[in-house]
């Protein structure tokens, strides 16, 4: 699936850092600007205050505290046009 090539940046959400470095690596080296988190509730904080500066949400789907269901529509109360993906890595 293309990444489109409008959007300025792209949230990454999950609780595993080795995944959350290792997805920012290779979004980077495609020249995209990734912004990364392993607490959906700080990136939920983070995007009510940042929300116009994303095209595009990849989250994990299991996470404590927050599920990623939960952050998507969490993120979609904020803005209903905003892409989603889900990590589905196990």
């Amino acid at each position: 699936m293309p990444i489109n090539t409008k959007l300025k940046s792209i949230l990454l959400v999950d609780d595993e850092s080795d995944i959350v470095n290792l997805f920012k690596d290779l979004l980077e080296n495609g020249n995209y600007e990734v912004i990364g988190f392993t607490n959906p509730v700080k990136a939920l904080k983070h995007y009510k205050t940042n929300w116009n500066r994303y095209g595009l949400v990849i989250s994990d789907i299991r996470m404590p505290e927050m599920t990623g269901f939960d952050l998507l529509k969490n993120i979609k109360k904020i803005d209903a046009t905003i892409s989603i993906s889900f990590d589905v890595s196990v």
